[in-house]
């Protein structure tokens, strides 16, 4: 048995490929034929970008739940704020 090897000259490949192999054998040039599809999918590269994707989600609730509270609080201020005002002018 021999063992041949190729290399793969693009960083990121994807979707379905064929390999076709062929060989000469024998001293009467027989030759034999083989054909295989394969499919490559970059996992490592969909890691990274729903790790991302999840990070940049995470960020925007954070920062929604902090405006919300912040609101709430602003709210709650301008009520006390409204009740002290008609306190004031029914003292007047």
């Amino acid at each position: 048995t021999r063992d041949f090897t190729a290399e793969w000259d693009q960083r990121w490949g994807y979707g379905r490929y064929r390999a076709d192999l062929s060989l000469a054998y024998g001293t009467a040039g027989g030759i034999l034929t083989s054909t295989i599809f394969f499919w490559l999918f970059p996992i490592r590269l969909v890691i990274y970008i729903l790790v991302l994707i999840v990070s940049v989600l995470m960020v925007i609730i954070l920062l929604n739940k902090k405006g919300r509270k912040h609101q709430e609080e602003l709210e709650r201020e301008v009520t006390e704020l409204k009740r002290e005002l008609e306190e004031i002018e029914e003292k007047k």
